[in-house]
């Protein structure tokens, strides 16, 4: 469960023979038999809560729960048997926060989950809120301590803004030193006296005596109004779950980075040591920002990875990873959530920082790690940490800008904890293999490899399974993949790891430590994320192969298929011509040497021999650029054309065909850019369409900044009878609510889909598009645009022509009317190819040709923009029944969205059909109509659907 309450009862799971293996799963004698763990170790016993009046298990969650120390559970009495059914059931009730509710078993891939019913009669409108007092206690806010860093012998002031509409009574500080359980009151004061700076400015003072050096102080403010029924209120509010806290005679630090301290009590440095060390619950704590403010009410928990936590012994003991959260109202650098790093394995500290720089290079996502000096309860953690930003919302705002609300997922090996809460490895999982129960996906073989991070939903993989789909697909798979994925990002990613030999990420043998997201109206991209390994730190040599197989073959085939292949190859080249080398990273190195050594920061250089190879950062990678080299050697290939040079053909279809080196990006053909079908990674073939007569046939290679590289000219004598290519207007969307977005904005914009059912490529320049309502429009193809054999362009009919980008990305100077209108296509020099005239249409169903290409139109059962069209919507058939006397029951099979009308005749000879009732419009798979024929041997009825 995610954040939030629900009471849970009755936890059966049954096995193959109909036994419940749960013992107390009624709760009825308590919590015997289950172990709280985590964000779920809040959870209790409610007598009388259950169903029946039992009791039942109040399940709190203060985060997500996962399958490693954060959940709820029972040992059952007998494990199911490995393939075979068994079935999971409970008995549940939302009582706040996240609806969803996940029960299953460790392993074995079974599960029941769903989302939860929360009670229509929410809220008292009309009436005072369920929470509304008489009387609230004083606003207390602004709580702050001077000095921020005390020292031994100086007392300690603390500060509150406190107000009331009724005047404040009295303010009180309350403290205690953390060994003591009493705590001592002091009046505070707005009078301007005794440390008060302002008189009746609404901020109360006091003072906490000097205290020794280590001394650790807790402390809170209460106050309480004038009323003549007062009331009082506490910062904290939730006291004592969160305290104030205050540590005297912390060790100076000066410098450029900033320090970062966290004041933990002995307490919760004991529950912090003693407890799973993947429990994501919060822990009190109060963090301290350099030398300008104290965050108080802090969360603090281990972070790291089933690698680094085994060491993990206590937050004052072996190094660590920490998470840190602060309260939504006191934000440090406009970020509520810290993850703090130490160089688990790099002496000098840069190789991580250099990889991102490196990624920040090929164009792709990366992200910021700061270096800070880290302070607990008065001790400094390793020579220095990194503050590191987490993939999370933050993230999608900057690099995806506009399109930031779709899904992201986290990459990983299917883990799993064991009753202690220890994480174990089950082996790198097939996580693109289809696994399928009864021609369903079976999401719980996914879920752990696929972790939902910034999801409306835990359990929303569709987007998921379309990606899985994708890449298992025989047929038009470049095209089927290319539409969900996109492929530039994904192989430079590739390419990126393989260059620092980073083998810990989606790609490579590891398959984890990656993000991938997919925006609503994009494709799905990925972040490389904590790369503790590469550039030789730990068994990362400068001779790793650049294609190891993985554990998923369908990974394996995305990455060899040429077309993908040649942007893996062309990336390194890029990186080859720009960046990667060490004469090319000495700059970056140095800089960040010089300033972690002008800040005291005993870090090894990176220009000595450090890491697992006993190699300096820059010796690592001119070896690594000198063995990739000879894998670059193994595709070297220049440009030029094999065939034909000069043909004279009598059918309008000619293949030209040729090579070229990895670092061509695009191919033209008289200044258009044609789809190129790469039979290798360096030689390709495009199929054109001539016209009658001579036709010149320019081709020209370009790389990826644009220069041209090669050219080359053909001559294709056509001497057959002159035909334009049967292009088609294929699908169509009238009204889209959102089915498919516009990849340029987000928006719900109609579109249409243009398709090349030939064999040869075709360019549409000088080719147009027109419409015939309500105000005629007309489109001119400009260059840039073209077809490939089998191919389809999706054109948006938005009105926004500013947005199109050729190749792909097409936007015309019109709209579709929802009422109805006619389309045509016509060629340069006139003729018109292909007309479609449609009428009304439904809200996300488009219509179009049913098959592609075919003469037939249809309304489609699901819109299929790219991709081939589905299958026509059935026909409404009616099926009549006479189960109560007197009464006629026709059962109509219907579409949401589409209006069904009733009809009879008595007699089928009679001129017209009758309307019985009226039209009904769907919201489900079927509708039964009703008729009374009274006194009648017989009536014939029909079921009309519109449109």
């Amino acid at each position: 469960m995610g954040e939030g309450e629900a009471l849970v009862d009755d936890v059966t799971v049954l096995s193959n023979i109909g036994s419940n293996v749960v013992t107390n799963g009624g709760f009825e004698s308590g919590l015997a038999g289950w172990t709280l763990q985590g964000t779920q170790s809040r959870s209790s016993i409610t007598s009388g809560a259950g169903f029946g009046g039992g009791a039942a298990l109040q399940l709190r969650a203060t985060s997500a729960g996962d399958p490693d120390g954060n959940r709820v559970f029972s040992a059952l009495t007998t494990s199911l048997a490995a393939n075979t059914n068994g079935t999971i059931s409970a008995k549940a009730r939302w009582l706040r926060g996240t609806r969803e509710l996940l029960l299953r078993l460790r392993g074995g891939f079974l599960e029941s989950f769903g989302a939860l019913s929360v009670p229509t009669n929410l809220g008292t409108p009309g009436a005072a809120n369920s929470r509304a007092v008489a009387n609230a206690g004083p606003a207390i806010r602004d709580v702050s301590h001077r000095p921020l860093l005390p020292v031994d012998g100086v007392p300690i002031r603390v500060f509150a803004r406190v107000s009331d509409p009724d005047g404040v009574a009295s303010a009180t500080l309350r403290w205690r030193l953390e060994a003591s359980g009493a705590f001592t009151n002091a009046a505070m004061h707005d009078d301007g006296l005794n440390g008060d700076i302002f008189p009746g400015d609404g901020v109360f003072t006091a003072s906490i005596p000097a205290q020794s050096t280590g001394a650790l102080v807790v402390f809170r403010v209460e106050s309480t109004d004038a009323a003549v029924a007062p009331a009082s209120a506490i910062f904290p509010p939730d006291a004592p779950a969160h305290e104030c806290l205050v540590r005297v005679g912390e060790p100076a630090q000066g410098g450029d980075f900033a320090a970062y301290r966290l004041w933990v009590t002995a307490a919760n440095v004991t529950t912090w040591s003693n407890r799973e060390k993947f429990g994501n619950e919060p822990l009190d704590a109060t963090f301290v920002y350099g030398g300008a403010r104290a965050v108080y009410g802090a969360g603090a928990w281990y972070a790291g990875s089933e690698a680094s936590t085994p060491g993990y012994n206590s937050p004052l003991g072996n190094l660590c990873g920490y998470n840190l959260t602060l309260p939504a109202d006191d934000l440090v650098l406009a970020e509520d959530h810290f993850t703090l790093d130490w160089p688990v394995r790099d002496t000098t500290d840069q190789r991580e920082q250099l990889m991102f720089w490196m990624a920040e290079q090929l164009h792709l996502p990366n992200l910021h790690r700061r270096y800070v000096h880290l302070f607990i309860n008065g001790t400094r953690r390793s020579t220095n940490y990194n503050d590191v930003q987490q993939p999370d919302q933050t993230l999608l705002d900057e690099f995806m800008p506009g399109d930031s609300d779709g899904h992201l997922y986290k990459t990983n090996n299917w883990n799993e904890g064991d009753d202690a809460a220890n994480s174990t490895t089950a082996g790198v999982s097939n996580i693109l293999q289809h696994y399928n129960t009864a021609g369903q996906h079976k999401l719980a073989r996914y879920r752990w490899n696929w972790r939902p991070r910034a999801a409306s939903s835990a359990n929303q993989f569709g987007d998921i399974f379309m990606l899985i789909d994708a890449v298992n697909a025989t047929a038009n798979y470049q095209n089927g993949i290319e539409s969900v994925v996109d492929v530039n990002n994904w192989m430079r990613t590739f390419a990126f790891h393989d260059l620092c030999s980073y083998w810990d990420a989606f790609g490579n043998p590891n398959t984890k430590n990656t993000y991938i997201y997919k925006p609503l109206a994009g494709r799905w991209t990925q972040f490389t994320w904590d790369m503790d390994v590469g550039l030789g730190v730990f068994v990362d040599p400068t001779n790793a192969e650049l294609f190891p197989a993985t554990a998923d073959p369908k990974l394996d085939a995305l990455q060899q298929f040429p077309a993908f292949r040649r942007i893996y190859w062309r990336a390194v080249h890029e990186a080859f011509a720009t960046f990667f080398s060490g004469t090319g990273v000495t700059p970056v190195l140095q800089r960040k040497y010089d300033a972690l050594t002008a800040n005291g920061l005993g870090l090894v250089s990176p220009f000595v021999a450090s890491g697992a190879y006993g190699l300096s950062i820059t010796q690592w990678i001119d070896q690594r650029r000198a063995f990739i080299q000879t894998q670059l050697n193994t595709v070297a290939a220049s440009f030029a054309i094999t065939s034909p040079s000069s043909v004279t053909v009598t059918v309008p279809s000619v293949t030209i065909s040729g090579t070229a080196p990895v670092n061509v990006k695009t191919l033209t053909i008289n200044g258009d850019e044609f789809p190129v079908v790469w039979n290798s990674v360096t030689s390709w073939s495009i199929t054109i369409v001539p016209m009658s007569g001579t036709n010149p046939y320019v081709v020209r290679a370009f790389d990826y900044n644009g220069v041209q590289i090669g050219t080359g000219t053909v001559t294709v004598n056509f001497t057959g009878v002159n035909a334009w290519p049967a292009l088609r207007i294929n699908e169509w969307l009238a009204t889209n609510g959102g089915s498919v977005l516009d990849p340029a904005d987000g928006a719900s914009d109609d579109w249409l889909e243009l398709f090349n059912p030939t064999a040869a490529a075709v360019s549409l320049t000088g080719w147009r598009l027109s419409d015939s309502a309500p105000a005629p429009a007309e489109f001119l193809f400009p260059s840039g645009y073209s077809l490939s054999a089998n191919g389809r362009l999706i054109a948006w009919c938005d009105n926004e022509t500013v947005q199109s980008a050729p190749p792909s990305s097409l936007h015309l100077p019109f709209k579709l009317s929802a009422s109805g209108e006619t389309l045509t296509l016509t060629a340069p020099d006139g003729t018109v190819v292909d007309t479609v005239t449609y009428g009304a249409q439904v809200t996300d169903i488009s219509q179009g040709r049913a098959p592609d290409g075919s003469a037939t139109i249809a309304f489609l059962l699901a819109p299929s923009a790219g991709g081939a069209n589905t299958g026509a919507i059935a026909a409404p058939v009616a099926t009549a029944s006479t189960a109560t006397p007197g009464t006629v029951s026709i059962l109509v099979n219907t579409t949401p969205g589409f209006s069904y009308q009733l009809q009879m005749k008595d007699n089928l000879t009679d001129a017209v059909w009758t309307n019985l009732g009226a039209a009904f419009t769907a919201t489900g798979a079927a509708h039964t109509f009703t008729d009374t024929p009274s006194g009648l041997t017989r009536r014939f009825y029909r079921a009309v659907r519109t449109p």
